[in-house]
């Protein structure tokens, strides 16, 4: 899950904290980015309950170990 305190707070998440995503937006012009922004806002409130902000996110981990020869 993701918290947050506001729909804004998730499109910080997307401009700020991730690589591929910030890079992608970075490409954008500013009209369309500004869109981008209103969709991604405009859906995230639909996860405000309460005064906070969760956004269900699912992920899947895996770790592994070369075995020595």
């Amino acid at each position: 899950m993701f918290h947050a305190q506001t729909p804004d707070d998730v499109w910080d998440w997307y401009d700020r904290r991730t690589v591929r995503t910030a890079a992608v937006l970075n490409l954008q012009k500013p009209d369309v980015r500004e869109r981008i922004k209103a969709a991604i806002v405009a859906g995230a409130q639909r996860f405000v309950s309460g005064g906070t902000l969760t956004v269900p996110n699912h992920a899947v981990m895996h770790a592994a170990r070369k075995p020595s020869a």
